[in-house]
């Protein structure tokens, strides 16, 4: 059975731990397994995930959550305003 949950959200956030050229975050999160941070400015979601580092590319979609399933293979999920979205959906840019 998958168990969602939300991750914990902070706002904002200093970039001393992302990539500069991102710009500032408007609000971040961390759970056990990841972190996460949101980049208005360039409609970008910065996810670290067992130490690897992916940006995504949001586009027109207004970032209002991330979620984590708990399950085997649980998909990431973002809030937004059309509703949940998996993060696999997203095109990933270079950080």
């Amino acid at each position: 059975m998958n168990k969602l949950h939300a991750v914990r959200t902070h706002l904002p956030t200093s970039n001393s731990r992302w990539p500069r050229e991102l710009g500032l975050a408007s609000t971040s999160g961390s759970s056990e397994e990841l972190r996460y941070a949101y980049f208005p400015q360039n409609r970008r979601l910065a996810v670290e995930s067992g130490g690897s580092l992916t940006i995504y590319d949001i586009g027109d979609y207004q970032f209002r959550g991330l979620l984590q399933a708990h399950s085997a293979g649980g998909a990431i999920t973002i809030m937004t305003q059309r509703g949940r979205v998996r993060l696999s959906d997203f095109a990933t840019v270079p950080p």
